[in-house]
Formats: C-alpha cells, structure tokens, sequence
C-alpha cells in the first residue's frame, strides 16, 4: 500500500471534493507535500482522521445517549415534583408509599419496641387484618388494637422523630435547591 496518494484518490476514499482535501491540508487537518504541481496525501493521516471520526461519531452517540438519559430523569423528576407539589398522586402508589414509610419508621425504631408488638404493628401497616393478626399470635383481636395504639404513642413519643423531623426540613431545603438546578440546567440544555 503506497504511503503517499493523489489529492483525487483521497477525495475518493473521503467521498468528497478533491478542494475539500486540500482545504483539510492548508488547516493541518490532513498530511499533504506538493510534489512538483501535484498535491500528495500521507495516507496514515487518512487513516487518523477515519480514527478520529469515529472517535467523534462515538462521542456524538454518548452525548446522544447522555441527552436521552437526561431528559428520562427530567421528565421523573417533575413526575415526582408534581406529585410533591400534590398535583397528582396514583392512589395505590399513594397506600404503598405510606406502607414503606411506616415500616421505614419501625426498623428506625426497633430498640424502642418489644419485637412482638413491631411484629404486630408490621403486620397492621403491611394490609394484614386485626382478625388474622390476632390468630397469628393467638390474642383477642381487641388486644391487637391496643397494642398498636401504644405502640403508635410510643413512636410519637420518640425524641430522635423530632431530629429526624429536623433533618427532613434540611433536605426539603435541599431538595428545593436541587430543583432549581435540574430548572437552569434544563434551560441550558434547551440552548
């Protein structure tokens, strides 16, 4: 394979105009001589500028698939933001958040309650009856009730809940911050 070919022979193998190569050369953006009235390409900087356009062209499908990725969590986050802001909430989505979040409060809580009375409580929060939660444990399905009543004023009573409590308005500040950041970079990336 020769080392050097024609201006013509590189437009060929670029697929376009033999002007077009030498405008490449005059911006270093190809290796060319003149070799008395004709202008010689080096090969090798053909081939480092095909590797250089797939670099580019794989950077181009990253940013592609950066950009698609973005939008997706964009268009989550304002899904979430607009059921925060109370615009809509699915019902069940609705129960089963609530179900997390007091089974998350149990495990916080786990030192501060006997393991059966969290066991019962559980069992309430997760969608198991007082009938079947009293058979489980072979209790009156009254006791049952009672339990969870002070077990729900223990975990009322919890003085780390008010740290906790605390700590939530800081990440709500937080989270306001943040919101404002997806809005500016949401503009940027509309420009």
């Amino acid at each position: 394979m020769a080392r050097m070919i024609s201006r013509q022979d590189a437009a060929e193998l670029l697929d376009c105009d033999p002007q077009t190569i030498k405008n490449w050369v005059d911006r270093g953006l190809l290796k060319g001589h003149v070799v008395g009235r004709a202008l010689m390409i080096d090969r090798e900087s053909i081939e480092q500028y095909f590797d250089d356009m797939k670099e580019l062209t794989d950077m181009a499908q990253q940013i592609k698939d950066l950009k698609v990725e973005y939008h997706n969590i964009i268009r989550d986050l304002k899904e979430v933001l607009n059921e925060a802001k109370g615009t809509y909430i699915e019902p069940a989505r609705a129960r089963d958040a609530f179900k997390a979040n007091q089974l998350a409060l149990l495990s916080i809580c786990e030192g501060y309650l006997g393991e059966r009375e969290g066991s019962m409580f559980s069992a309430l929060i997760r969608g198991e009856k007082a009938d079947d939660v009293a058979k489980k444990f072979d209790l009156p399905r009254e006791r049952i009730i009672q339990i969870s009543i002070n077990v729900a004023n223990k975990l009322s009573g919890i003085k780390e809940l008010k740290d906790i409590h605390e700590q939530n308005k800081a990440l709500k500040a937080e989270n306001e911050n943040l919101r404002q950041m997806i809005s500016e970079r949401d503009v940027e990336l509309n420009n």
